[in-house]
């Protein structure tokens, strides 16, 4: 009786763990990258087009950080919810200081 107890938990398959994907993080690197020499080419350099460019490149960087640490999927959702920590940032507390 009791074994039969034990061996019913390890009926349930065990969830996959998802590595780090270097490709991910490499490629958001380089769109970061880009797309911020792209924004200083064509000079676009006052605050306001920088705080409103950074909408746009930060979540590359921000792909590329988590890149490496975590899962592909992960790291996408991580990097999307970046861009509204830098509304809040450039909305609340920024004009607070």
């Amino acid at each position: 009786m009791k074994n039969e107890l034990l061996d019913d938990l390890n009926l349930a398959p065990k969830p996959k763990k998802t590595k780090p994907n270097k490709k991910v993080m490499i490629v958001g690197f380089l769109m970061s990258f880009n797309l911020f020499a792209y924004q200083i080419l064509t000079e676009r350099t006052s605050e306001t087009e920088l705080v409103l460019g950074s909408y746009f490149w930060m979540p590359f960087l921000a792909l590329g950080l988590f890149g490496g640490i975590y899962p592909p999927k992960k790291a996408i959702l991580l990097s999307v919810l970046t861009v509204p920590i830098i509304f809040i940032f450039y909305g609340v507390i920024w004009p607070s200081l």
